[in-house]
């Protein structure tokens, strides 16, 4: 008995140290990503062009504005409502609230992440190295952090997750479905085109409860998934009509998003082939390979339901992607919303993988080093080009850089309440200096404006109706003013300071000239 005892102890503390070791990986992982953001206290880094808006929104809501009314983008609701609480739990340092955000929301993700390998895998080791060969595309996909995709991460995981276990149980938790239609609601309220995890398990759920004639199972499914839905639809709605800006809402999130994200079949192929690159430099496309050959072998001592569960996930992956390269832009952001599933399927394929040949687990652990090396040249570039240059960028950007500096000579030089306007340059210059614009176009979107003449007409009503005291325009736009267009509406920008505004001496040499309204003196 002693014996026995003193085995299952020994047993104990082995699967303590696996467990231990896979979840310090996993952290480590977690570690790397999250100070890659330049959002983080250690950076040296202003935050990115996106960043810098979304921040901008957030702000914005502090300060009493109106999304969509009084500042203007075509990202859903939610994401300026999460960039307003990350504002505030900064508590004056908006970058260190934002970022606080950023790691409560990776967190949360990476812990489903690792549930779903669990869940199906069983599997400590397998599943931790899995999330922690995908560190590198992770860090390239963030790009630097703070993007609407990576605050829809957490809801498409955990939906994942719980269509997973509503597939492979049949089991219909009134809350489980409730609570994927409140995380399809919010996801569709960030950015409406991240929503295929729902539209591709709904649509099967709904096929296979009428191929088995199981009504009363669709209709609670249908009933509960629909109400959480509907709760964030309406809590939208109240929210829009308290505040008046349903009409720009609809608008900016759903018309003009669609215009936005619409592009050609060729730029479609380009950017498909762009992102196929991306996978192979850091072999993901070889990961797959596992899961490919296991959808490919089927067999027969895999269950039916799983079986026909990972064709369901290979199906979502397909239609993922296809709303990955929609906007016919190669953006690496665009790619985190395909993080859950491939990693998911990585994992299974490693997992059926290995266990052909019945490794011991020391060997088990070589194996999945070896595939480190597929990764490792880029993964190490990851590394660099993201953790090591937010961290330890020389000069400190957010001291020394000429926007830093332009952003402390507005702020010297107006009042809180004095409007500046900033062409085509990040939102650094409105953060950095506590201003915002004279108009709700703070940033314009990446649009054709000789296409959209009401939005031509409303931005130059407001640059001459409520002229911003200084306007910051790029040098090489201000001095190409002769052949000046307004695809971009830099003709207009540029005509206005022409007529009514004096560059600032010491900033009328450098890359983004600084020009002040002339009544203003």
């Amino acid at each position: 008995m002693d014996l026995k005892n003193k085995q299952i102890k020994e047993q104990y503390e082995h699967n303590r140290t696996i467990k231990f070791i896979s979840l310090l990986l996993i952290f480590f992982s977690f570690v790397i990503v999250v100070f890659s953001f330049r959002s983080n206290p250690f950076s040296h880094l202003l935050n990115g062009h996106d960043s810098s808006m979304f921040i901008y929104f957030g702000r914005g809501i502090k300060d009493g504005f109106v999304p969509y009314n009084d500042m203007f983008d075509h990202k859903g609701i939610f994401l300026f409502i999460f960039q307003y609480l990350g504002i505030v739990l900064g508590f004056g340092n908006d970058s260190l609230g934002i970022w606080i955000l950023e790691c409560l929301f990776y967190g949360l993700s990476l812990i489903y992440i690792y549930k779903i390998l669990m869940y199906f895998i069983k599997d400590t080791i397998v599943s931790s190295t899995t999330i922690v060969l995908y560190t590198g595309i992770i860090l390239s996909s963030f790009d630097f952090g703070n993007y609407s995709e990576e605050f829809a991460l957490p809801f498409i995981t955990i939906s994942l997750y719980l269509f997973a276990k509503i597939w492979l149980e049949t089991t219909n938790s009134s809350w489980n479905l409730f609570f994927i239609g409140i995380c399809g609601g919010i996801t569709f309220f960030i950015r409406p085109n991240m929503i295929a995890l729902w539209i591709v398990f709904c649509l099967l759920l709904l096929i296979r409860n009428v191929f088995k004639k199981e009504y009363s199972v669709l209709r609670k499914q249908i009933l509960y998934i629909f109400m959480g839905g509907m709760l964030i639809c309406l809590t939208v709605l109240v929210y829009s009509l308290i505040n008046e800006n349903l009409k720009e809402m609809v608008y900016q999130t759903f018309i003009l998003n669609v215009q936005y994200s619409s592009s050609s079949v060729g730029e479609k192929i380009l950017t498909a082939k762009s992102f196929f690159q991306f996978m192979t430099d850091y072999g993901i496309l070889a990961f797959m390979f596992p899961f490919i050959t296991l959808l490919i072998v089927n067999p027969q001592n895999l269950q039916k339901k799983f079986r026909v569960f990972y064709v369901i996930l290979f199906i979502y992956l397909l239609v993922n992607f296809f709303t990955v390269i929609m906007s016919g832009r190669f953006y690496t952001h665009y790619f985190i919303t395909m993080f859950p599933g491939l990693i998911l399927a990585t994992g299974i394929g490693f997992d059926w993988c290995l266990r052909q040949f019945d490794l011991a687990l020391n060997k088990k652990i070589i194996c999945i080093l070896l595939l480190f090396v597929l990764t490792l040249s880029h993964s190490e570039s990851a590394f660099k080009d993201y953790v090591k240059q937010t961290n330890n960028n020389i000069p400190n950007e957010k001291i020394d850089s000429l926007v830093a500096k332009e952003a402390e000579y507005i702020k010297m030089h107006s009042t809180k309440s004095d409007r500046i306007y900033v062409h085509n340059i990040s939102a650094s210059i409105y953060n950095i200096s506590d201003r915002y614009s004279n108009s709700k176009f703070f940033k314009l979107p990446s649009l054709d404006y000789l296409k959209f003449r009401n939005l031509k007409e409303e931005f130059t009503d407001k640059l001459y109706e409520n002229p911003p005291k200084f306007i910051v325009v790029g040098r090489q736009t201000y001095l190409n003013k002769e052949t000046l267009t307004d695809t971009k509406l830099d003709k207009t920008v540029v005509t206005a300071v022409k007529e009514n505004y004096q560059v600032i001496p010491e900033y009328e040499e450098t890359d983004y000239m600084v020009f002040q309204l002339k009544s203003s003196n």
